[in-house]
């Protein structure tokens, strides 16, 4: 077996290749062995770290929608963020990032606070799993 290794100068890309040592060579089979003997673990922890990933992604959206809900009302209410920052005790910088961001992470603390210093309450809703 043969190493093959890479360099990149500028536009040009030089391959180098050589022989393993024997030792490499070990070291290369048993690893190999290893991942084989495991890989239904692997890829059943790949499956639960996709998994959650789509969980996360979807509460992210959640967490979105509440935070686009306040900036709307804050706007509906001509507040500016220095006005809620006045309100809250929450830096504008942070008030901004959380209306704004693509996957905000507020505390429900922070949820509350906001909504507070806005007059609304935010109420949370169980839904069955599927609609059911």
């Amino acid at each position: 077996m043969s190493e093959t290794k890479k360099t990149r100068t500028k536009n040009t890309v030089r391959v180098i290749r050589r022989k393993l040592t024997a030792d490499e060579q070990s070291r290369l089979e048993k690893a190999r062995a290893e991942v084989e003997f495991d890989k239904e673990n692997i890829l059943a922890r790949g499956r639960e770290y996709r998994a959650e990933s789509i969980r996360n992604r979807k509460a992210a959206a959640v967490l979105s929608d509440v935070m686009s809900a306040l900036k709307a009302e804050r706007t509906r209410q001509g507040l500016s963020l220095a006005d809620m920052t006045e309100r809250t005790g929450i830096g504008r910088g942070a008030i901004s990032t959380l209306e704004t961001a693509a996957e905000p992470n507020p505390t429900i603390s922070t949820v509350n606070r906001i909504a507070e210093a806005l007059g609304v309450s935010v109420a949370v809703t169980l839904v069955p799993k599927n609609g059911k």
